[in-house]
């Protein structure tokens, strides 16, 4: 398809359709929905990172002014598993007495040694915090013969490279509005994906989809973390079915970094050999990673290179944090810094430019090696100080 001879979009100033209402303050976002009856949930979440409860009266709670409903996550004998985890809620006339409510629940632990590190979870003897162990390795991807490739190869250079875990931090905190009409069920939602919040809370609320409405006007960021309906969505809905009132239950920015999911670490011990020239022979790399207490997901190496043999062994260690959430694009980020790292060090170690050596590499049908020449244009690539 030629390139049109006059652009109606890009390198034009193209006004956007929710930009009036939000630089307005007119947008409604899920928090400003407040439909007649309105009850407030609050949530009482795990204030330690392992523990065994040993008791858990909801009674206090019931007996406060303003409750309509109370429900128990959990009960004495459960297993804490993380700070942040959902204990119970209460959804109450004002926030003021949830939260007043929720300090009135009587909750009580045995203290458990918590995980928190990747290395603590892989430490021989570690306490067992899932059934089947800390350590869940993931099946080798293999391609070639490593061992003979690397001992082909001219230079070899090896590094241990670490991205750390982070949080989504979405200007719009998590949270839900839930309200029944019979057993008809809506909830106004900060969700990325409206069928697939409509799904989950069907399927957990054993109701027909068609009988569950989500609206989702704007959405003050998601990143990845919102993408289907979690425990805010849930719990809204169960509370709001129980008082027989509409209920708003929003996280705050605390939940937002202990329960609302993370991006997951990646520990990397990378080897790359390559001939004289910078031409990738062979990877053999070691990766290791959380997502917290739950989820898998490693990274995909060499990722944009071509390299002739790769073996790549892969770890998900669980720790007592938070489950991990898809965060834009799941594993894309860490696999570039790993790669990327790598490339350098293996530049430095043959002294060529670093551009060239990625340009030797890279798959010549793409648009990579365009984008590579384009960008050393436009920033003075070739006349940078020595």
């Amino acid at each position: 398809m030629p390139w049109p001879k006059e652009r109606r979009v890009l390198g034009q100033s193209t006004p956007r359709l929710d930009g009036p209402a939000k630089v307005s303050g007119t947008a409604r976002y899920t928090a400003d929905q407040n439909p007649p009856g309105l009850c407030y949930g609050v949530v009482l979440y795990a204030p330690v990172g392992r523990a065994r409860i040993t008791r858990l009266d909801l009674d206090p709670a019931r007996r406060m002014p303003g409750v309509r409903a109370v429900l128990g996550q959990k009960n004495a004998g459960a297993e804490i598993r993380y700070h942040g985890e959902y204990v119970a809620a209460v959804a109450a006339e004002s926030e003021a007495q949830a939260r007043d409510a929720v300090r009135a629940i009587v909750l009580q632990w045995e203290p458990l040694e918590a995980l928190v590190t990747e290395e603590a979870a892989a430490a021989p003897g570690a306490p067992k915090i899932l059934p089947e162990g800390n350590a869940r390795p993931a099946d080798p991807r293999l391609r070639g013969d490593v061992d003979a490739a690397m001992a082909r190869a001219e230079v070899v250079f090896e590094g241990r490279f670490r991205t750390r875990v982070i949080t989504h931090v979405c200007l719009e905190p998590h949270g839900a509005v839930a309200a029944w009409q019979g057993n008809k069920l809506t909830v106004w939602s900060s969700t990325q994906g409206v069928s697939g919040c409509r799904n989950d809370l069907a399927r957990s609320l054993q109701l027909p989809p068609a009988d569950v409405e989500v609206v989702c006007e704007y959405m003050g960021g998601g990143f990845g973390s919102k993408l289907g309906a979690f425990s805010e969505e849930m719990t809204a809905a169960r509370l709001a079915r129980e008082a027989g009132r509409p209920v708003k239950l929003m996280l705050d920015r605390e939940m937002e970094h202990t329960y609302a999911g993370c991006r997951r670490s990646v520990i990397a011990d990378v080897k790359l050999g390559a001939d004289r020239q910078g031409n990738l022979l062979a990877l053999d790399a070691t990766t290791q990673g959380t997502g917290g207490i739950a989820g898998r997901g490693g990274i995909n190496l060499p990722y944009i290179y071509r390299c002739g043999a790769g073996r790549q062994l892969h770890t998900d260690l669980a720790i007592n944090a938070g489950s991990m959430r898809a965060m834009r694009a799941p594993g894309h980020p860490q696999a570039s810094f790993v790669m990327e790292s790598a490339m350098e060090g293996l530049a430095l170690k043959l002294g060529i430019d670093p551009l060239e050596l990625r340009r030797r590499n890279l798959p010549q049908n793409g648009l990579w090696p365009r984008q590579l020449t384009l960008g050393a244009e436009r920033i003075g690539w070739a006349s940078r100080p020595a």
